[in-house]
């Protein structure tokens, strides 16, 4: 998981840099702009189907009912939400949610096999096999992502090791 949290917030404060200099007559593309990047942004920080981009939605479709200028509404709501999320950015809340989100899941497969590893049989063996090793490679991957930006499934001597290596022989 890279953090790329520092360019959200920055694109963030850009988007609502522009939009809040937006006069009445282009309200309609500077809304468009808002509502498009605040989508964009809380799927990526929070997923399609977190419970901020469902409020996000429903907060679209109620302007829409509301009399008077619809688009001024959008606008209003978007950048709310662009304001809301940058925030918890620059205060590292949404990192730090992941984070603990793929440590559960790291301790409930370990736990899971150690269960499994109880019944002492060869299935029992194997089947905590693969979750312990499912764990340490989903681990894995995300060190490399965090640590060495390395995402896809890379062979080890196309990851910077092998690249160290070579320079300390040459």
């Amino acid at each position: 998981m890279i953090d790329n949290s520092q360019v959200w917030s920055k694109e963030a404060e850009q988007v609502l840099k522009r939009t809040g200099e937006a006069k009445m007559d282009d309200i309609s593309s500077s809304a468009s702009e808002a509502v498009h990047f605040a989508t964009s942004m809380l799927s990526a920080l929070y997923g399609v189907e977190s419970p901020q981009m469902k409020r996000f939605r429903d907060g679209c479709i109620n302007a829409e009912k509301v009399e008077g200028y619809v688009q001024a509404q959008l606008f209003d709501h978007a950048r709310g939400v662009i304001t809301a999320a940058n925030a918890e950015l620059k205060a590292g809340l949404i990192v730090r949610l992941r984070i603990a989100v793929a440590g559960e899941i790291l301790i409930e497969l370990i736990r899971l096999a150690k269960d499994v590893l109880e019944e002492r049989s060869d299935a029992a063996k194997n089947t905590g096999a693969v979750l312990v090793a499912s764990a340490f490679e989903n681990l894995m991957r995300r060190m490399g992502e965090e640590f060495a930006g390395v995402t896809g499934r890379p062979k080890l001597q196309d990851v910077g090791v092998g690249e160290q290596r070579n320079r300390k022989l040459a």
